[in-house]
């Protein structure tokens, strides 16, 4: 080979060696972007109002505050919630199931141990094991608060209680000994839904009306509009912005609780936990419409305050209330 040709291929080899070093370096300084980690917030079929309207907010949340891709699936009446669910865990990067409604509990057992890598949370839920976590919210410590403003509300008149599926037992003991701890004589009425929607009078002479979720109550509501009754519910959107009524809210932070959960859950790799949300927490909330609180005594609400930090402070009658198991 001659000396030219030969200078000729050490120059090709050292450009070649020169592209492909170029390469790997920014190959080293550029690294491979990926997936981001996946969350799925679930809605049973019958899940409340106003947590299928808070489902944008939980979302948002969950995004700018976890560094999560966030995504809502919603279950009806024709699916299976335990397939939802393992559909949705099997999806790629997929790190945070969330089921909130009625039957997430049972359905979310089921499926976790299939997908050991994927955390689950249950909404409401009261027990956590493995991969799973349970979340419920202490609202018998806000039907306390309404108890105790009805009370101070004057007059030893009763509170009415609408029932339905989401007002367990508690709910109606605490509302009781709120009541009581104002007016010792004053007492808790029960109602159906069916025979409060039938008419019958069952308002007449209430201090408060309390509307557990379920249907009809936007009907309930209208019958109550120029009253001095004070009516609570637990969806907002029932009671906010109805003309000539005076009311109150029993609610949660949905997003707020959900957060807390998946930092504990992705970050510190807390499992098998069953989370309990309470009025200290300030994810549980008694509040009073816009404009109501004008239209009350003071007694009222020096009540609502008072009432408050009896509980937080662990004596309003803890015992009895059990607000804290």
């Amino acid at each position: 080979m001659t000396v030219p040709r030969l200078v000729a291929w050490c120059t090709l080899l050292a450009a070649v060696l020169a592209v492909a070093w170029e390469g790997c370096r920014r190959h080293r300084e550029e690294p491979v972007e990926q997936a981001r980690s996946r969350a799925v917030v679930v809605l049973a079929d019958g899940v409340r109002p106003a947590w299928r309207t808070s489902l944008g907010a939980v979302l948002a949340a969950l995004e700018t505050r976890s560094e999560l891709e966030a995504s809502g699936r919603t279950v009806d009446r024709t699916d299976r919630l335990e397939d939802v669910l393992l559909a949705e865990s099997q999806k790629q990067a997929m790190r945070l199931v969330v089921c909130l409604g009625p039957g997430c509990d049972e359905a979310v057992f089921t499926v976790a141990p299939v997908e050991p890598g994927v955390r689950f949370v249950a909404v409401p839920g009261a027990h956590g094991e493995r991969n799973v976590v349970g979340v419920s919210f202490a609202e018998n410590e806000a039907a306390y608060v309404a108890g105790a403003v009805a009370g101070a509300m004057g007059g030893g008149r009763p509170v009415v209680l609408v029932d339905g599926p989401g007002c367990s037992g508690e709910i109606r003991d605490a509302l009781e000994h709120g009541l009581r701890s104002r007016a010792r004589r004053a007492s808790v009425e029960a109602v159906h839904r069916a025979a409060a929607l039938a008419g019958n009078g069952w308002e007449a002479g209430a201090a408060m009306a309390v509307l557990c979720p379920g249907p009809g109550n936007r009907e309930l509501v209208r019958t109550l509009v120029g009253t001095e009754t004070l009516v609570v519910a637990f969806d907002p959107a029932t009671v906010e912005g109805t003309d000539g009524l005076r009311c109150a809210v029993i609610e949660e932070d949905l997003p707020e609780a959900l957060v807390r959960v998946a930092v504990d859950v992705l970050e510190r790799d807390v499992t098998g936990k069953a989370y309990l949300f309470d009025l200290g927490s300030g994810v549980v909330r008694f509040r009073f419409c816009e404009g109501t609180a004008e239209r009350l005594n003071p007694e009222a609400l020096e009540a609502a305050q008072e009432a408050r930090d009896e509980v937080t402070a662990g004596i309003a009658e803890i015992e009895v209330l059990d607000l804290h198991r």
